[in-house]
């Protein structure tokens, strides 16, 4: 009858409930124990809209009269507009209710950065929003979802299987599916989702597999886990609004946790770009190759919080232990002190030929150890660990090992951590053989020069002695043909003493630049005046320079003062200048130009030797320095010459604090000028004789 006057929104009488055949048989037993009989069912209509019925039952026979029947309508029609008020009232306020709760877990959440405060907050406020005795969280690592956090009563009741990782699939588990359709679940529908093993736990545990809601975490249309709550102890079920409310924050918590994801990211590569710069500093002002790989294994240790940390260094075919921390010595001890290079030979000499890291958590699992590496490993107590290789400039130097005395898999962004860190120390160690074999080689040149030098101080001086007794008797030689008046002879004689000092003075020259190599040249500093010394060099080069037909001009004026210098070094400078400008100059001009300036409060004099001989290309002057060296081949068999007189020149000068500069040009002569200062400093000529 109620559902007639329903569907007719009219009123539905009847005179005698207890006999009427309209009603069930429950209901006529129903009415006669309650002792009615008479009766009026009249619809509530609220906007046209049904939403519900008023009764109005008599104990005695009696069929309603139009009058009351209007009567009862009429009332029925307010009592359904204050009912529907009612209703909205209650809607609005479970609305603000709603929307205050949600804003306020929004603020919370706002307020989280951490991923684990994050995700234990989700849980405690989704089960206090909808009342559930439980919560938990699954994310999406990989392709599997992973049991992040659980709370409440059922966090002790969660099974084995339901810790495990579950595969994102439809019908395979209640979070699966969930995750898969992206659609919230609850009451029967999601019992019939459940595994019959998961039913049967529930039920053996009094579970109520009814009393449950999950609803997906979705961020930017993207599934990243399941929220799932429960009352399967007390068997309550969620309704529609607790299950819309919950789906509403799951939207906010997917955010919070995407956002304490992305923080947490870049704060961890903060810190590891911060770590990472300090071990680089650490490393680059290292440079002996022990101390090197001592720090590579620490840092790498503190790094990653592993106490087992050595490396192995290629040596030929092999890779041979190098570095350990203190925790690995006894391990390295027991272990083959070298190991093959080669793919699956073992995990080191693996790595080293493929240059891709080895990640094991369980020693036990590890591929390619021998039965006897295993039992080593097993004796230490190690568990997890890596290898990675160590690799520059695309030359594979070795290999960094790692390992724990725990269970340890490293997470993608250890085993980025360690590999990026690797990166590091195989150049610092390629670094310090570069200077290993940099300083060798130097120490190997530096030996070689000394012995050179040594040598041609020994042989200059074994030479010299012979020399000057060549000298001495030639000389006398020549006094007896002047007094026997034999041209010829004395004319003979007179080569050979020639050739003697040529000769002496390429000994000399030799013995000077081996002494300035050898930084066992001294300096004598004097005051001298310059005019004079200039008249005795030109006298002693006179000849020289008249031998190829060549004019000598001076331009020395007597303000030009006095130096206080090395006497004899400047003078066999000029002889040096004045000699080379003479060798190279045939039917020219050659002169010598001496002035004096101040520049930045510093006096200076200026020795210019200018030529009108053969000069020289721009690529002749870069030689033009070098000891035992002139500009080029054909040069020297031309003209002859060690090639050490402006080598040694510029060497003198710089001892004295000033240099020596050139200008040339090819088919015009060339310019030298000894710039010296006015007063060498007894500290300069004192250092550059060290």
């Amino acid at each position: 009858a109620t559902g007639s006057a329903l569907a007719a929104r009219q009123p539905v009488f009847t005179e005698d409930g207890a006999n009427d055949e309209r009603l069930s048989p429950e209901v006529r037993m129903a009415i006669r124990n309650h002792g009615l009989r008479g009766g009026v069912i009249i619809p509530l209509l609220a906007n046209d809209r049904s939403v519900g019925t008023l009764t109005v039952v008599d104990t005695h026979k009696r069929l309603f009269s139009d009058d009351e029947v209007s009567l009862l309508t009429a009332f029925a029609n307010q009592a359904s507009l204050a009912l529907e008020k009612a209703r909205l009232l209650s809607e609005a306020e479970r609305e603000k209710e709603r929307s205050d709760a949600l804003y306020r877990v929004s603020n919370l959440l706002a307020g989280a950065h951490e991923t684990d405060e994050v995700l234990d907050l989700i849980v405690n406020e989704a089960a206090r929003l909808v009342g559930a005795s439980s919560c938990h969280i699954r994310l999406l690592e990989g392709n599997s979802l992973v049991l992040r956090i659980a709370t409440g009563v059922t966090e002790s009741l969660i099974s084995g299987s339901e810790r495990s990782s579950l595969n994102v699939e439809e019908g395979t588990s209640l979070a699966g599916h969930v995750m898969a359709t992206k659609k919230p679940l609850s009451g029967k529908a999601a019992a019939l989702v459940l595994t019959p093993d998961a039913r049967r736990s529930r039920e053996a545990q009094g579970r109520d597999p009814e009393a449950v809601a999950a609803v997906p975490l979705l961020a930017n249309d993207q599934s990243i886990g399941t929220l799932m709550v429960s009352d399967e102890i007390q068997g309550r079920r969620f309704t529609e609004d607790e299950v819309s409310l919950l789906t509403a924050f799951a939207d906010q918590a997917s955010l919070a946790i995407v956002k304490a994801r992305l923080l947490n990211e870049a704060e961890r590569e903060k810190e590891r770009s911060d770590a990472l710069y300090q071990i680089s500093n650490r490393l680059a002002g290292a440079h002996d190759t022990d101390e090197v790989l001592d720090l590579i294994v620490n840092e790498a240790a503190r790094l990653l919080s592993l106490p087992i940390a050595y490396i192995r260094l290629a040596a030929g075919k092999d890779l041979v232990a190098s570095a350990a921390t203190t925790a690995a010595v006894e391990l390295l001890a027991d272990l083959d002190s070298s190991t093959v290079i080669e793919e699956g030979a073992n995990p080191a000499g693996h790595v080293m030929a493929t240059r891709k890291a080895f990640v094991v958590e369980e020693i036990s699992q590890a591929e390619f150890l021998t039965p006897e590496q295993r039992s080593i490993m097993e004796k230490h107590g190690l568990r997890g660990g890596a290898i990675v290789p160590l690799v520059a400039n695309d030359q594979s130097l070795g290999v960094l090992v790692l390992a724990d005395t725990r269970p340890r898999r490293l997470t993608e962004d250890e085993v980025s951590l360690l590999t990026a860190f690797a990166d590091q120390a195989s150049l610092a160690l390629d670094k310090a053989r570069l200077l290993r074999e940099a300083e060798q080689a130097r120490d190997e040149a530096e030996e070689a020069n000394r012995t050179k030098s040594q040598f041609l101080a020994n042989m200059s001086h074994e030479l010299r002695t012979p020399l000057n007794a060549i000298i001495g008797y030639s000389e006398m030689l020549q006094e007896d043909a002047a007094d026997l008046e034999n041209a010829e002879f004395e004319e003979d004689l007179e080569r050979i003493n020639g050739a003697g000092k040529h000769l002496l003075g390429l000994i000399n020259d030799v013995l000077d630049i081996s002494k300035i190599e050898a930084g066992a040249m001294d300096i004598y500093l004097e005051t001298f005046l310059i005019a004079p010394m200039i008249q005795d060099v030109v006298t002693t080069m006179q000849t020289l320079v008249e031998k190829n037909s060549n004019t000598l001009e001076i331009d020395c004026p007597d303000s030009v003062g006095s130096i206080h210098a090395d006497t004899t070094k400047v003078r066999q400078c000029l002889f040096n200048l004045l000699s080379n400008a003479s060798k190279f100059t045939e039917q020219g001009t050659i002169s010598l130009k001496v002035s004096r300036e101040t520049e930045d409060g510093q006096e200076w004099v200026n020795f210019a030797v200018a030529d009108t001989g053969i000069g020289m290309t721009e690529e002749q002057m870069g030689r033009l320095f070098e000891a035992f060296a002139q500009a080029e081949r054909s040069t020297t068999r031309r003209f002859g010459g060690t090639g050490l007189g402006l080598a040694i020149t510029r060497h003198f000068c710089e001892m004295m604090g000033g240099t020596v500069l050139v200008e040339s040009e090819a088919g015009k002569g060339s310019t030298f000028t000894m710039r010296l200062p006015a007063f060498v400093d007894e500290s300069v000529a004192a250092q550059a004789s060290q």
